[in-house]
């Protein structure tokens, strides 16, 4: 009777063992569960975010990894339909860099840029008629030629607008040399020396009175020669002075 008792109680024991083991595993896998819902509901949220933003960046024409057009080269450029230069582009990932010329004004310039998909701006320095000039270039590039809108400014006030188109003519970076620059004149070596006449030293051959210090103020001494010695007026220091008078009778 005892050991029923016992088995009994062991019985109840493992029973309640089991239920509470079969209740934490039946918990678990509810959790397990929600988790997973919740991951799978983040996941298709971003999916669709990223399709959107996909989306709207092919509507505006935009790609989020467009790479930098290929724009190297020597490019001929004409402003508002009137004014022709020329421009050698060098590329380095998304930076430009170069040179532009115009042999009708003769000018050479330095350019500085850059490029993102195919939208590029460029700006420009150069002296023109004696001024510092800048030009900033935005466009377009498409079937190897470029187009949009420039604005011109120099150190004086001046503003152009308009404009410009763009045609690549090689590819080929050596093929582009700087106009020679009509800017700045050159020293000339066979200019005539002209004689020139002292400053205290008149036409006729006299000497004219020294300035000293304040042009208000002259050196007395200096004028001693326009003096007559008929005068008897002498100057202090030269020995003349009190030399005799002119007769009076």
């Amino acid at each position: 009777m005892l050991m029923t008792k016992s088995w009994s109680y062991e019985f109840r024991i493992l029973i309640f063992i089991l239920a509470f083991i079969l209740f934490a595993g039946l918990s678990l896998c509810q959790n397990t569960t929600k988790e997973a819902g919740q991951n799978d509901s983040s996941h298709s949220q971003d999916s669709a975010l990223m399709s959107s933003a996909t989306s709207d960046s092919v509507l505006y024409g935009q790609s989020p990894a467009e790479k930098a057009a290929e724009i190297q080269g020597i490019w001929s450029i004409n402003l508002k339909g009137t004014e022709q230069v020329a421009m050698v582009l060098h590329q380095n990932g998304d930076d430009l860099f170069g040179s532009c010329k115009s042999e009708a004004s003769g000018w050479n310039a330095v350019v500085l840029g850059s490029v993102s998909g195919a939208r590029l701006e460029l700006v420009t320095t150069a002296i023109e008629n004696n001024s510092l000039t800048s030009t900033r270039f935005i466009g377009t590039f498409q079937n190897e030629s470029i187009s949009g809108t420039f604005v011109k400014s120099d150190d004086l006030g001046n503003v152009d607008r308009g404009m410009f188109k763009a045609v690549l003519i090689n590819s080929d970076l050596s093929g582009y040399s700087p106009a020679k620059s009509t800017n700045l004149a050159s020293p000339s070596t066979n200019a005539p020396v002209s004689a020139s006449i002292p400053s205290d030293v008149s036409a006729s051959g006299q000497t004219q009175p020294k300035q000293l210090g304040n042009p208000k103020y002259v050196d007395v001494h200096s004028m001693s020669g326009y003096v007559p010695e008929s005068l008897g007026v002498g100057f202090v220091g030269d020995g003349t002075m009190g030399a005799g008078g002119a007769s009076m009778g």
